[in-house]
């Protein structure tokens, strides 16, 4: 039709980060966000992910981080690969005839980690934790495990005197979903996978300044982590630029 045609995912593709050998150390950490909510993904302890967002002031603290032994098999396998899909805004592993796939939901500032080829008769864990000298309120109601603390701004020169806080909560997709408050800094949740293997861990880490209960902060937030919704945003915002780009050249040629 007399125009030039882009693959834009081709294009795109181009640019993804391939793993020939799990990034067993957080300085090898893979990158996923969405603007507010940054999460730094690696392979120690099968995975780990450190959570991070821009508005926990002053300092910038973690919502928390979060591991999952039981993707040890993955991360170990002889077969293991690894790739940050970024027309996609995924990071994917597989290895020993399991998946696990990573992201950040656009929208709603959860972290999904969804995983294929487990054991459906093996229980699995993931904890949700913080360190000293955190002092976090840790509680569980029902299925999901949170970890709160907010904070007054007033200890520098020009506070700002506003309330800071960092929340973060975790549940899971899968049969016989137990969480628990393990210490002070720590939530456990274990399960065991659906009966064809597969299961997901939902991570939520929203903003939080204390004003509403921890609880009601990440309700909707779990409730709408859908596993398609961000790659339907992420391929949008790809040819939404390739469009743009489009427009600009027809501007300059017609200049």
């Amino acid at each position: 039709n007399g125009r030039f045609d882009v693959d834009v995912a081709g294009v795109v593709g181009r640019s993804d980060i391939v793993l020939a050998r799990p990034n067993e150390e957080a300085g090898q950490a893979m990158s996923l966000g969405n603007g507010r909510l940054g999460v730094a993904v690696w392979s120690e302890n099968g995975l780990t992910a450190q959570l991070n967002r821009a508005d926990t002031l002053p300092d910038r603290l973690s919502p928390g981080q979060v591991s999952v032994p039981g993707l040890s098999a993955l991360t170990r396998a002889k077969n293991y690969s690894g790739r940050v899909d970024l027309y996609s805004g995924e990071f994917r592993e597989q290895g020993a005839g399991m998946t696990a796939t990573a992201y950040v939901q656009p929208l709603t500032d959860a972290l999904v980690i969804e995983v294929t080829g487990a054991h459906p008769d093996e229980t699995q864990t993931a904890e949700l934790r913080l360190w000293n000298p955190r002092a976090p309120l840790a509680m569980v109601r029902g299925r999901i495990g949170l970890l709160s603390q907010s904070w007054i701004d007033d200890q520098r020169p020009g506070a700002s005197g506003r309330t800071f806080g960092a929340l973060s909560a975790i549940t899971a997709d899968g049969r016989n979903v137990s969480v628990a408050v393990t210490d002070p800094l720590t939530i456990t949740i274990s399960f065991r996978p659906f009966e064809d293997g597969h299961y997901r861990i939902v991570v939520a880490a929203p903003h939080y300044d204390s004003s509403q209960s921890p609880l009601h902060a990440v309700q909707s937030v779990l409730s709408s982590a859908s596993s398609q919704g961000h790659q339907l945003w992420w391929h949008n915002f790809w040819n939404r630029a390739r469009s743009e780009e489009r427009r600009v050249g027809k501007e300059c040629r017609s200049r």
